[in-house]
C-alpha cells in the first residue's frame, strides 16, 4: 500500500483554470519584458548622464582655472613690480631687498 495522504478528487473546470493561469503567465512575461526594456533604457540614460557629468565637471574646472588666471593677471597688472621681478620672485631667484642674518 502507498503511504501518504490521499488527494481529494474535486470537480473543477480544469480547462478554465489552466487557461486563466496561462493568461497570467503571459501577462507577467510581458511585464518582465517591459521591465527589462525599462531597465535597459535607464542604464543607457545613466551612462549618458555620467558622461555629461564628467564633461560638466571638466568644463567647470576649466572655468575655475580661467578665473584664477584672470585674478593673477589682475594682481600682476595692479602690482608696482615689473614682470621680470615677479617672474624672479616666483622662480625663487629673489636677490633684491633680502638680508642674511648671521649669528655671531
Amino acid at each position: 500500500m502507498a503511504r501518504g495522504r490521499k488527494t481529494k478528487v474535486v470537480e473543477k473546470n480544469y480547462d478554465e483554470l489552466i487557461q486563466k493561469n496561462s493568461n497570467q503567465i503571459e501577462v507577467l512575461t510581458a511585464g518582465i519584458a517591459k521591465s527589462k526594456e525599462k531597465i535597459s533604457e535607464l542604464k543607457k540614460d545613466n551612462k549618458k548622464l555620467e558622461k555629461e557629468k564628467a564633461a560638466y565637471e571638466e568644463h567647470k574646472a576649466e572655468i575655475e582655472r580661467q578665473e584664477k588666471l584672470e585674478e593673477i593677471a589682475q594682481l600682476v597688472a595692479s602690482s608696482d613690480k615689473s614682470l621680470d621681478e615677479i617672474k624672479n620672485f616666483l622662480e625663487g631667484n629673489v636677490t633684491e631687498n633680502t638680508e642674511e642674518v648671521t649669528e655671531e
